[in-house]
């Protein structure tokens, strides 16, 4: 009986673990994604400056749990991530602003969909 409860709490340990590495996830890349996306939406709007400004917010909490993120996520679509935050530095360089606003809204929907993959919904479980 006394392996039972072992058991118990070893499988209620993993469970409360995945339910905070989860909802660390998605509150780590929620606020990139909408950054991203204000990003975006400000370059196609014509306002670069603040355009750069949320582009380098993103980027610098990306910068923040990417490490966290790595130990819990598939790396490839962390190293695409990686990739496009250096063609969004390029873009911004250039000013090349519909070329960088299609790479932010690209970014965007990365971040959200690394941060979606770890909830506990029907589509992730099968």
């Amino acid at each position: 009986m006394k392996r039972f409860w072992i058991g118990i709490g070893v499988l209620a340990a993993l469970l409360i673990g995945g339910w905070i590495t989860t909802t660390a996830i998605e509150r780590c890349h929620a606020p990139i994604s909408q950054a991203l996306e204000q990003a975006c939406q400000t370059a196609l709007e014509g306002n670069w400056a603040q355009a750069v400004a949320y582009s380098e917010e993103a980027e610098q909490k990306w910068q923040r749990c990417r490490d966290f993120t790595a130990a819990f996520t598939d790396h490839d679509i962390l190293e695409e991530m990686e990739s496009l935050f250096s063609e969004a530095q390029v873009f911004r360089q250039a000013e090349d602003m519909l070329s960088f606003a299609a790479v932010c809204a690209h970014l965007s929907r990365l971040a959200d969909a690394v941060a979606q993959s770890h909830l506990p919904k029907w589509q992730n479980l099968l």
